[in-house]
């Protein structure tokens, strides 16, 4: 009788914690499957039937998600739960996984640089000295203030949009299998709203040339030293608000750049699966799964 090759499970904590994906293989094709998990006070069976998946002909593979099933939670991060695998003409497979991870996020500051450059171009732009009115220093900050009166002219700076642009699937995907570190490399539109808030129209509109003068002679070198610069590209509206009374001047400069988005992902699970040991009289052979 021809003895088969053991069940096989392979796995992967997901970055997120709490969920993990299995690879079952087996060489048994005409047996009946039985995987559980048990772990947390309770084992559960995940599948009992006959081979289940794709198959070559010769062996079977089954993709499996588990995301918690059998519970209304993901898997808890700090349980040790165990897979069997098992069919009625092979040796039986087992995994203790624990879907341990935490993730950290490097913050990107656009938004920063952003008010850092209005506020330098601005603070030291220069007034006109005549002309039919007053044009005075802004106040710039960041969103509007929820409360009281602002004093005017004000301008304020909010990001409003992070589109994602055409990238094939897969093209950006990385994998920590060998180490604790990925990155996730994206094409993204970053779109930033500069509000400019005036009691005249001559300063509304001076500030909104202001601020794409900015943009397009200070801010756009600092974005092409930072790999930001793939299309630049800007818009301008013009508003009144007349209630409540007395109003103001309202335009609205829409700051869009298209650039790299780099998030670098920390997880702080065991990549290896395994480790496999094989003693020969006249060597040791060690392998990494």
């Amino acid at each position: 009788m021809t003895t088969l090759p053991a069940n096989q499970i392979f796995y992967n904590v997901v970055p997120s914690g709490g969920i993990v994906t299995l690879l079952f293989q087996s060489y048994d094709t005409a047996g009946t499957w039985t995987i559980t998990r048990a772990g947390n006070g309770q084992t559960l069976t995940l599948y009992n039937g006959p081979p289940i998946g794709n198959t070559n002909g010769t062996y079977w593979k089954w993709n499996y998600i588990d995301t918690g099933d059998g519970t209304n939670l993901p898997l808890a991060a700090n349980v040790a739960y165990t897979y069997t695998f098992s069919s009625t003409n092979a040796e039986s497979a087992v995994e203790v996984i624990t879907p341990a991870c935490s993730i950290t996020i490097q913050m990107d500051s656009y938004l920063a640089i952003i008010m850092r450059c209005l506020q330098a171009g601005l603070n030291n732009i220069a007034l006109p000295i005549s002309g039919p009115g007053l044009i005075r220093k802004p106040t710039i900050q960041i969103a509007m203030p929820l409360t009281g009166a602002p004093q005017m002219p004000l301008i304020s700076v909010a990001p409003v949009m992070l589109q994602q642009d055409k990238v094939p699937i897969g093209h950006a995907a990385d994998y920590d299998y060998q180490h604790n570190k990925y990155n996730i490399y994206e094409l993204v539109m970053r779109r930033y709203s500069v509000s400019i808030f005036s009691e005249t129209v001559l300063e509304r509109d001076f500030y909104v040339m202001a601020v794409i003068t900015v943009f397009k002679a200070s801010l756009y070198s600092i974005l092409n030293q930072m790999g930001q610069d793939v299309s630049t590209s800007f818009s301008a509206s013009y508003n009144q608000v007349t209630d409540p009374q007395p109003g103001f001047y309202l335009g609205e400069v829409s700051l869009e750049f298209t650039g790299n988005l780099i998030a670098l992902v920390t997880t702080d699970y065991g990549p290896v699966n395994a480790v496999d040991v094989t003693v020969t009289p006249e060597s040791t052979n060690m392998g990494v799964g």
